[in-house]
């Protein structure tokens, strides 16, 4: 609770109240970073290595966890590749739930190892093979879409909205 003092003074007449406000704290996760190359692709079967890197933010009370998501481009309605990698004890790769979607995810419970394992794997092996019937450049808004995620450790009614693009939440 918060204590409010609303306090007045009205011709020389001094009036002080108190009052009981009630205050919820909500946490919210903040923004990590990304950065990664560009994929030209030149034929079909020719790996090409991504180079990811993820940052943490600046919250370190450990009460978020980070994982990546990269998302192949569709064309006609299908991936324009598969994204090629293995898990690890470190990092588990598993399908996301929409075509061309894949989700890393680090074995650690700190925000820091979790960036340190993601960053070792992200950078060596992970690889992007082409269709058979697709060659160009994905660069932009065109390109392999890479997202690092960072993901508040409460929820329910301790978790705030996700919706504020003041916040950096929306």
């Amino acid at each position: 609770n918060l204590t409010v003092v609303v306090a007045a003074d009205s011709m020389d007449l001094n009036r002080e109240e108190m009052y009981q406000h009630p205050v919820k704290v909500q946490a919210v996760a903040d923004l990590p970073t990304v950065d990664a190359n560009d994929v030209v692709v030149m034929e079909y079967g020719v790996e090409t290595t991504l180079n990811i890197t993820v940052g943490r933010s600046g919250d370190d009370d450990d009460s978020e966890s980070l994982s990546v998501r990269i998302t192949v481009p569709l064309d006609d309605g299908r991936p324009v590749g598969n994204i090629s990698a293995t898990s690890t004890n470190e990092v588990k790769v598993t399908p996301g739930p929409n075509p061309g979607e894949y989700l890393f995810i680090p074995n650690a419970t700190d925000f820091e190892t979790q960036q340190d394992y993601l960053n070792s794997f992200l950078s060596t092996s992970v690889t992007f093979i082409a269709r058979e019937d697709w060659t160009g450049v994905l660069t932009g808004e065109a390109g392999i879409k890479v997202e690092a995620i960072a993901t508040e450790g409460v929820s329910g009614m301790d978790l705030a909205p996700n919706n504020s693009t003041r916040d950096g939440t929306g």
